[in-house]
């Protein structure tokens, strides 16, 4: 790309950080090629950008109506995501049933750490959108679907999702896919076991409610037991899309977890103190002002 593409390029970039839709729709309009994507630190496609900046309109729009290229639709950034890697992760539902009608293959293509789409949504905890990717992947057939549930490091959904103190979607999780219960991450560890060793996850409120159901359903015990221990599956089965196992499934899993293992797990509820788990958060806000590009000038303010 020469001088005269990247200062177009250039303006366009101001345009979508401001959310001008008309004006950035009209300088990629000027731009004689898809502009590269060593343009970007990362890079990112324009849609890559839109979607990251939270303009979702805009992506839509390019997406419908003024793609140059369509091979941009399945290109990767520096970490091998797809823009619908990008579109699970902020949670544009929307768009990205607008992406799968115009481009299936994106559900299935892993980014560089071997995550799929469905994985960005645990990741991310955005309960709407695993839903609907999940929908998607449960119509490629169960010897497909596995691939979704995990990446590289033998990390799965149902890890992230306790990792990123999502439980109600590690509960949904749990029930939708049961196999994920007793799997073991790299280092050896089940879901129960990294829940137990989370300190700030046992915290008064209503989350100790849905973490109780959610560790009786993990360490099944008798049906009578798991009803009176506070009576939570009741409260929380409306988050399912419905019951995906009974009684006779519960009995069938894979693997039953000792009852040892509960007793520990109830222990810690009685002696673990409240703490606030921040770090997750403020995170969470530096890598999205880096992917705006607006860190940078933060840091620059803040000396």
């Amino acid at each position: 790309m020469d001088f005269d593409e990247y200062r177009k390029f250039k303006r366009l970039y101001e345009s979508m950080r401001k959310g001008d839709k008309t004006e950035v729709i009209r300088r990629y309009a000027m731009m004689s090629e898809e502009p590269s994507s060593s343009m970007t630190v990362c890079e990112d496609t324009v849609l890559h950008m839109a979607i990251n900046m939270r303009h979702e309109s805009i992506a839509s729009e390019i997406l419908k109506h003024h793609i140059k290229d369509p091979g941009t639709l399945t290109r990767k950034n520096v970490f091998g995501d797809t823009i619908l890697h990008e579109a699970a992760s902020t949670n544009m539902t929307k768009l990205v049933k607008e992406l799968l009608e115009k481009e299936p293959l994106l559900l299935s293509m892993p980014n560089k750490y071997d995550e799929m789409p469905l994985f960005k949504a645990a990741q991310f905890g955005h309960i709407e959108m695993f839903k609907l990717l999940a929908g998607e992947v449960e119509n490629e057939g169960p010897e497909k679907a596995k691939h979704h549930l995990s990446r590289s490091d033998k990390t799965n959904i149902l890890h992230m999702t306790i990792l990123a103190e999502f439980f109600d979607l590690a509960y949904m999780i749990a029930k939708k896919y049961p196999c994920l219960v007793a799997a073991k991450d790299g280092k050896g560890k089940i879901a129960l076991q990294l829940l137990s060793s989370n300190p700030s996850a046992f915290k008064s409120g209503s989350s100790y409610g849905l973490l109780k159901s959610f560790i009786n359903y993990c360490v099944p015990d008798d049906d009578a037991e798991r009803k009176d221990s506070s009576g939570e599956e009741d409260r929380y089965k409306g988050m399912l899309d419905g019951d995906q196992e009974d009684v006779d499934g519960d009995k069938a899993r894979d693997s039953k977890l000792p009852q040892m293992l509960k007793v520990f797990v109830n222990f810690f509820f009685m002696i673990i103190q409240k703490i606030s788990s921040v770090l997750r958060k403020m995170n969470q806000s530096l890598w999205s002002l880096f992917r705006k590009g607006d860190l940078l000038p933060s840091l620059i303010s803040l000396s």
